[in-house]
C-alpha cells in the first residue's frame, strides 16, 4: 500500500508523506509509553504499604507523567493536522480511503506491538 502511495506523489509530497508516517509512529509510541508509565505510577500509589516519602516521590512522578501525557496529546493534535495536509495530496476517493485505512491499521499494529 505504501509503495502505491509513494509512486503517485511528487518528490516534495513524498517527503511530507514520509515525515508524517515517521512522526505519527513516534507520537503513537510516546502516547502508549506515557500512558503505561502513568498507569503503573497510579497502581504503585494504590499499594498500601509505602512510606510517606515513597508516596510523595510517586505522586511527583505521576504528576510529571500526567503533564508529559498532556503535551504528547498536543503533539498528536499537530500530527492529526499534518495528516489532513497529507490527505489533501491524495487524489481520488479510493486512494484517500486506502490511505486512511493504512494509517488506522498502522496505529493499531503499533498499539498491539506495545501491549
Amino acid at each position: 500500500i505504501q509503495a502505491r502511495h509513494e509512486a503517485r506523489l511528487t518528490a516534495r509530497d513524498l517527503e511530507k508523506y514520509t515525515v508524517y508516517l515517521a512522526e505519527m509512529e513516534k507520537v503513537v509510541l510516546l502516547l502508549l509509553s506515557l500512558s503505561s508509565r502513568l498507569e503503573r505510577a497510579e497502581e504503585e500509589l494504590a499499594c498500601g504499604n509505602l512510606t510517606d516519602w515513597e508516596k510523595e516521590a510517586i505522586r511527583r512522578k505521576r504528576d510529571k507523567l500526567s503533564q508529559q501525557l498532556q503535551e504528547a496529546h498536543v503533539f498528536k493534535d499537530m500530527s492529526d493536522k499534518r495528516q489532513t495536509k497529507v490527505e489533501a495530496m491524495m487524489q481520488g476517493d479510493e486512494i484517500l480511503a486506502t490511505f486512511r485505512a493504512y494509517i488506522g491499521k498502522r496505529e493499531q499494529l503499533l498499539r498491539e506491538q506495545k501491549a
